[in-house]
């Protein structure tokens, strides 16, 4: 089934552990999320070939914005805040919040803000490191 990115739903807490619907200052790419799965060499000797096992999952995402006064100071407020706070909660559906679309949800850490000014549309990019686990379930 095709979806539009127009329709996304991103929620990230505020600097007080409120959780807060950012979804209208998405711009162009709105939110990159990647998952991984960590691939470990357990080659022995005698084997021609490598070998690999399975290790543990990783995920993280980047989120572009409209440039703007207040969602960058939600973004400095939690960045400000992580050594008091801790990791913030989040919660994305790339296809919408309507009833049965899949959502993600969890706890990361920003670890980038980064301002750009090209000439045209001024971005604020933000970059989260997922920590524990990731939930994947669907709206109710």
């Amino acid at each position: 089934m095709a979806v539009h990115g127009k329709d996304q739903d991103f929620h990230l807490d505020n600097a007080g552990g409120t959780l807060t619907d950012l979804a209208t200052y998405l711009i162009g790419s709105g939110v990159d999320f990647n998952e991984v799965i960590e691939v470990l060499e357990a080659t022995t000797g005698g084997l021609d070939s490598k070998a690999y096992i399975l290790g543990l999952d990783e995920a993280s995402f980047e989120v572009e914005f409209d440039y703007g006064t207040t969602i960058l100071a939600h973004l400095q407020g939690i960045k400000r805040g992580l050594t008091a706070v801790g990791s913030v909660s989040f919660r994305y559906g790339p296809a919408g919040s309507t009833s049965g679309m899949i959502q993600y949800t969890g706890e990361c850490y920003i670890t980038n803000i980064k301002v750009g000014s090209p000439i045209g549309l001024n971005t604020i990019t933000a970059s989260f490191q997922i920590t524990g686990t990731l939930t994947q379930d669907t709206y109710s």
